[in-house]
């Protein structure tokens, strides 16, 4: 089972949400200068979810830009291979044109699907971890 770049990232990004919380909790229990660290955890928890989101639009945006550099190639060589058939030619490249429009958008909503998932996911851990891992605090104590 091969990992797509997609998946690669959530996983780097939930480590790192995992990890933030280790950290968090463990100089929460060591008091280093306060207590207060799994609620900053939780902010940078925030921040990788944010990050996720401008990291989708950027990956939606590099894909549209590359199969529209495609479909300009096939359509080029569709117009010189049928450059003496305009019928065909023209038949030719309203089926690329449709296959292209499909493909951008099955890879768009793929990615705008996975992208919005992860991050309203960390999103949500981020700012439930924010807002209360002050509290641990009192669990400790």
């Amino acid at each position: 089972m091969a990992i797509n770049r997609t998946t690669a990232h959530a996983i780097i990004l939930w480590l790192m949400a995992a990890l933030l919380i280790a950290a968090g909790v463990f100089l929460s229990q060591q008091a280093v200068l306060d207590r207060n660290w799994l609620a900053r955890a939780g902010c940078l928890i925030v921040i990788l979810g944010i990050w996720s989101g401008v990291g989708g639009l950027i990956e939606v945006r590099l894909a549209r830009k590359t199969l529209e550099i495609r479909r300009r190639l096939s359509a080029a060589r569709n117009r010189y291979r049928y450059r003496h058939n305009l019928e065909e030619r023209d038949q030719r490249l309203t089926e690329l044109n449709e296959r292209y429009d499909k493909r951008l958008a099955a890879h768009a909503d793929r990615l705008g699907f996975s992208f919005g998932l992860l991050e309203g996911s960390l999103l949500v851990l981020g700012t439930l971890v924010w807002g209360f891992g002050d509290l641990l605090k009192f669990i400790i104590e």
